[in-house]
């Protein structure tokens, strides 16, 4: 089968990232392996080929770049004149190539957020905020009520789709991300970080509870050390987060580092005793499951994306959003107890080599691309 694959970033193994291409990637190769051609038309790549596939770039078509973006997509699929089995598009954004649909092959649409979670917690301090926010969610129903296939990477969002927006639930498939277990395993180095973030310093990922968090917690363990890895200077929070650190006088407490190679994050994950991850939207949280493959103990919040990834009181905790108290109540316990870590963190490894490795995603999606050709 030969399948076009759609998607914002793409980057070589190499240079991976906190992105989706972590997603995007891997599950590329995962599915060349299992014999499936594919061409990638992206916004955004640094590589014009991986082995044998193809990689296009195309340049947004302003304004209205974000409608438009399936559009121009149309454009360059005409130009590269081959013959596809498939569509496969993993943004929203690229929803208006279904107004083609009648001259395209079967579309799938993955979606790697929540619409839900996202409509209600839409920030109202920015424009591009709301914009964003209306945007995935109106653009996201628009595609799943007209793809032949969605794609959700939660159990909790594919409930979604079929109880509030009537999607049929024949086109409507949970396949979750995963891990490379290659590259994300538990290494014997010393714990010395105690609490560590993943992820970008947006609203969504709630980067202040976090350090709020933090300050609660260093009445209890002065010394304590976190890290927050991910944030990038272009993020909307990162001057906020630098500020808040500086006026709080947690310089000595909280290191911030730049997004990083997968091989160095998991180094970071294994140095680190739980990670926290605070979100208010979350689909399927890859960092989860990529602490977890370290033999991690997490503490996740308890939102839609989230149900599938932890087993609470197994593999770490759930706690409610927006309540540091609670959060740092959780960590407590996990810092306090080497053991009861230990124990989860074996959990942990165990469930991700059992439900989370690229070879079990990828045949999950081969059996859907067969059922659709």
């Amino acid at each position: 089968m030969y399948v076009c694959r759609i998607c914002d970033d793409f980057h070589s193994p190499k240079s991976m990232k906190v992105d989706l291409s972590t997603h995007i990637t891997p599950l590329t190769m995962a599915l060349s392996k299992m014999g499936v051609q594919q061409t990638i038309i992206a916004r955004n790549s640094e590589i014009d080929c991986l082995d044998d596939i193809d990689i296009y770039n195309i340049k947004p078509e302003r304004p209205f770049s974000l409608i438009r973006s399936g559009l121009t997509v149309c454009k360059k699929i005409d130009e590269i004149k081959k013959d596809f089995d498939l569509i496969h598009f993993h943004n929203p954004a690229f929803s208006s190539v279904l107004l083609k649909r009648k001259l395209l092959p079967p579309i799938i649409m993955t979606l790697h957020d929540s619409p839900g979670d996202i409509r209600n917690n839409i920030s109202f301090d920015t424009y591009r905020g709301v914009k964003e926010g209306f945007y995935y969610y109106y653009m996201s129903k628009y595609a799943a009520k007209r793809a032949n296939a969605v794609v959700c990477v939660s159990s909790g969002v594919s409930d979604f789709l079929m109880r509030v927006w009537g999607v049929d639930a024949e086109r409507v498939f949970t396949i979750t991300t995963a891990v490379d277990v290659k590259v994300f395993y538990p290494r014997r180095i010393e714990k010395d970080i105690d609490l560590l973030f993943v992820g970008r310093f947006v609203d969504k990922k709630r980067p202040f509870d976090f350090l709020k968090v933090v300050s609660i917690l260093k009445k209890v363990y002065p010394n304590l050390k976190a890290c927050m890895v991910g944030g990038s200077p272009s993020d909307a929070l990162y001057d906020g987060v630098a500020q808040w650190i500086e006026l709080n006088g947690l310089s000595r407490s909280v290191s911030v580092i730049s997004p990083v190679a997968q091989h160095e994050l998991s180094s970071l994950y294994s140095r680190s005793k739980v990670l926290l991850l605070p979100s208010v939207t979350e689909s399927s949280p890859k960092v989860s499951l990529e602490a977890m493959a370290c033999g991690v103990p997490v503490v996740i919040t308890d939102i839609m994306g989230n149900k599938d990834v932890l087993v609470d009181g197994r593999t770490g905790f759930f706690v409610p959003q927006k309540n540091p108290d609670v959060m740092a109540s959780k960590i407590r316990m996990l810092l306090d107890d080497e053991s009861l870590r230990k124990k989860m963190g074996d959990c942990a490894v165990k469930r991700i080599i059992k439900d989370y490795t690229w070879e079990i995603v990828s045949e999950k999606y081969v059996r859907l691309y067969d059922s659709l050709i």
